[in-house]
């Protein structure tokens, strides 16, 4: 709502919408000015602003505006007046977002690749949402919130300008005996010791799969994780993994809601797979959570941190260790949908055993500390003798 960001290749889409010499002249000249602009910026570090980017866009929205008024019978090479109007609204969107903006958000610059070719984004990012939430609470007379995930309340109050507010916490609606909870704590996932406990962590995987047989997915906190484990697991059990286009999408939900053979996804902690997916009954078995779902340290983090630290809050408990355990959270709620599902909680990572993180996960888990895969087994041998009963 506060932030907002704008690629090359969605200008390009844009751009391809409109095939007529003269309507590609009246565009294109803007989005290929934009482009340069990004190739210049790409070359320094980050921005302190977009100043060169409205006017650009607002040339670029009028001569689109041009064009549409015009009888559509008269442009044969325009394809779908509605689908680039749809377009244009992210642009306005994106000119509406700038307008609000202030010296305190953070503007950069990324380069990314795009079926192997770069793309640039710029991105603006709110660095204090609390500020403009504040002044919109004040012109309402009332204010009801609701979210799975609003705790620790303190955390809410602040970042969500939520100080005055009475918080109504419900109780669990499914059985707790309905989720096993594991915290295996012999393996050591942070990026430093990752390809050291590689092998251990994909054994862990292997036999969790196999002692619980139905459909499994691990949730792992970045790609060049998932690429390490799907080298060793990919042609040990049938197999599917998060990719970005839409296409690989559907494949990978045809795996869980169509297929009838057990399969081991592998996707991204707090990505497509992690939240919004009903996951019911059959279609999982058990949910592998790799991390703690903490961002990774960034140029937008470090500038968060500092600004957050200036307006008086604790950096690290607000920008990696809440939003992070949170996002776990999400994504740990694929795996019981219903009251009649059960199914394996698995979290992977040392630093569940401090009270620093358990203290935010939901008391209801349960968790059990392990520390060998011998253990882990044994307790998911007893919950399906239980689920037989």
């Amino acid at each position: 709502m506060f932030s907002v960001s704008l690629d090359t290749a969605f200008l390009e889409k844009i751009s391809k919408l409109l095939k007529t010499k003269k309507a590609k002249s009246a565009c294109r000249k803007i989005v290929i000015s934009i482009q340069r602009k990004f190739d210049e910026l790409s070359l320094g570090e980050h921005l302190a602003t977009f100043e060169f980017v409205p006017q650009l866009i607002s040339n670029f929205l009028e001569s689109c505006s041009q064009e549409l008024e015009k009888d559509q019978q008269n442009l044969p090479g325009l394809e779908s007046k509605d689908e680039l109007q749809n377009e244009l609204k992210d642009l306005y969107s994106f000119l509406k977002v700038y307008e609000s903006s202030t010296q305190e958000d953070i503007f950069y610059i990324d380069k990314y690749h795009l079926s192997r070719n770069p793309k640039l984004k710029l991105y603006l990012c709110c660095s204090q949402v609390h500020r403009h939430l504040a002044s919109k609470w004040k012109t309402l007379n009332s204010l009801c919130v609701f979210s799975a995930t609003l705790s620790p309340e303190f955390y809410y109050q602040k970042s969500l300008a939520l100080q005055q507010a009475k918080f109504y916490k419900l109780p669990p609606v499914f059985p707790r005996e309905n989720q096993l909870s594991l915290a295996l704590n012999y393996i050591d996932t942070r990026w430093q010791n990752r390809h050291s406990s590689l092998g251990i962590l994909c054994e862990s995987i292997l036999q969790i799969y196999k002692a619980y047989p139905g459909k499994h997915i691990v949730y792992f906190p970045s790609y060049k994780y998932l690429e390490m484990a799907k080298e060793v697991l990919y042609n040990q059990v049938p197999c599917i993994y998060q990719e970005k286009s839409e296409e690989s999408r559907e494949f990978f939900l045809k795996g869980f809601f169509t297929d009838k053979i057990p399969v081991l996804g592998l996707a991204i902690l707090g990505g497509a797979f992690a939240e919004g997916i009903d996951f019911k009954g059959e279609a999982l078995k058990s949910c592998i959570i790799i991390g703690t779902g903490m961002a990774q340290p960034s140029f937008k983090m470090k500038q968060l941190n500092h600004r957050l630290s200036n307006d008086g809050f604790d950096a690290f408990l607000f920008n990696f260790l809440i939003p992070g355990i949170t996002r776990l959270i999400q994504t740990a709620g694929r795996l019981i949908r219903t009251e009649s599902d059960k199914g394996i909680l698995v979290l992977i990572d040392p630093r569940f055993m401090q009270q620093q993180y358990l203290q935010y996960l939901p008391h209801f888990w349960q968790i059990n500390q392990l520390n060998s895969l011998e253990e882990s087994l044994k307790l998911i041998e007893e919950f399906k003798k239980n689920e037989k009963n």
